[in-house]
């Protein structure tokens, strides 16, 4: 079925990884030596280099990463085997994301039929995320690729019913989640929605398919847990969750209370870290652990809008913005936020077009991604009410958890390149929306002949 599908859209499958690679390989060709390191991207470096010395995935003396180490090890690979160059790398991830859209048009086939499919690939080939995150040392583009992989198989079961295409779906998610915890409660929360909702409404799935799905998802997360007790000492899958929840969202936090600087709260946070312990104990963090909930009780109102407003950047941030790095990597770090630009609403809006315009072509794609953004919101809109004119309920319930689980990881840290996780989602839904809308034209052009 696939197949057919493939062999008579070969025409535009070709013209559109013709188009996808020559894209990729001028923004590649354009882009500073240095562009293609963002701040994380350092430290993912450093530790793959020490991954090729070693054989481990660690820091150099022994340490571990503080990030989850799915990409450190990928990375690591790609450097033994390939040596430490990044164009080679960078080859490697766009041949990746092409991958991820071909997984993606097969999850919208599986579920919509044809004509959504080709819609998806070429609302794709005009997505600037799936161009700008493959040039850099980031492991947004790997975390996609598996998440791709588990979409397609879940489309998959829905339409064939094996249970083996759970199990691939589970694992692939587990490895996405060691790349990058976004999807770290998605099993469990669509199992518990789903299982809910069965008093009212009847599943295809049964109770059984979800627990397979969820051991598929948590046994590689399990085996990772294990080999960091072992190697490190500390049984603990993600280093990073306290510093980002404690010491970050927590200056957050304190920002719109205080009207400080950023910067200087969070080194006013780094002399309150109890530093008889290692970052990695929790005792470390337990000053800024009692400081958060304190001030979380105090002001839970401002917790709702720092949460709000970290998701509101997930769900409208721009991917193009990277682009500004990829071509002036002096402003690492520095890339200017939104909600950060000075004044009214419409002060921060010039503000904003300002600074994108600092690169006259970027600025002009940033317009490109916002417009474009805002019709596939409402593309997305007109999909899930042509899905509920049809009764999908099931469909519509899996959309929105998949969209409500990942952004709602992103509460305590909210960037537009998180959005990327769901972006398959977002593609699948606006297509179907379009679909949608070109068969009311075609009823109100159908009419107006008839008359």
């Amino acid at each position: 079925m696939i197949s057919n599908f493939l062999y008579k859209n070969r025409a535009v499958f070709t013209i559109g990884a013709l188009f996808f690679f020559t894209l990729s390989a001028l923004l590649y060709w354009n882009a500073q030596e240095k562009g293609h390191f963002e701040v994380d991207s350092v430290v993912y470096d450093r530790v793959a280099k020490e991954f090729v010395k070693t054989g481990n995935v660690q820091e150099p003396g022994g340490g571990s990463p503080v990030h989850t180490q799915g990409y450190h090890f990928f990375l690591g690979m790609v450097y033994w085997i390939t040596g430490i160059d990044v164009w080679k790398l960078v080859l490697i991830q766009v041949i990746l994301m092409f991958l991820a859209i071909l997984f993606i048009v097969h999850m919208s086939f599986m579920l919509f039929g044809q004509q959504c499919a080709r819609l998806v690939f070429l609302l794709a080939l005009v997505d600037p995320g799936f161009y700008v995150y493959p040039q850099f040392l980031l492991a947004e583009t790997l975390q996609l690729f598996f998440i791709s992989i588990c979409f397609e198989r879940l489309a998959a079961f829905y339409a064939i019913r094996k249970r083996w295409m759970l199990v691939v779906a589970g694992i692939a998610l587990g490895f996405s989640i060691i790349v990058k915890p976004t999807a770290l409660f998605f099993p469990i929360g669509v199992a518990l929605v789903f299982l809910i909702l069965s008093k009212w409404m009847t599943s295809s799935l049964r109770a059984s398919d979800w627990a397979f799905f969820t051991a598929a998802t948590y046994v590689p997360i399990f085996l990772y847990v294990i080999r960091n007790g072992l190697l490190f000492g500390y049984y603990k899958f993600a280093f990073l969750a306290e510093a980002n929840i404690y010491h970050w969202f927590n200056g957050v936090i304190h920002t719109h209370l205080s009207h400080k600087p950023l910067l200087e709260i969070l080194s006013d946070m780094n002399q309150k870290l109890d530093s008889n312990y290692s970052p990695f104990d929790p005792e470390h963090w337990q000053p800024l652990k009692d400081l958060f909930f304190q001030t979380c009780f105090s002001h839970p109102l401002v917790l709702l809008y720092a949460l709000f407003q970290n998701i509101t950047k997930t769900f409208f941030g721009l991917y193009s913005v990277q682009l500004h790095l990829l071509f002036d990597s002096g402003i690492r770090g520095n890339i200017q936020p939104f909600f950060e630009v000075s004044g009214s609403f419409f002060e921060k809006i010039y503000g904003y077009l300002v600074w994108a315009f600092r690169n006259p072509y970027v600025g002009v794609l940033m317009l490109f991604e916002l417009v474009t953004n805002m019709l596939k919101w409402f593309l997305c809109a007109w999909g899930l009410k042509g899905l509920w004119d049809k009764k999908s309920y099931e469909l519509i319930i899996f959309f929105v958890c998949v969209v409500g689980c990942f952004a709602i990881m992103t509460g305590f840290y909210g960037a537009g390149r998180y959005r990327l996780m769901f972006e398959p989602i977002i593609l699948c839904v606006a297509s179907y929306g379009l679909l949608e809308l070109y068969k009311i034209y075609k009823r109100i052009k159908l009419e107006s002949a008839i008359r």
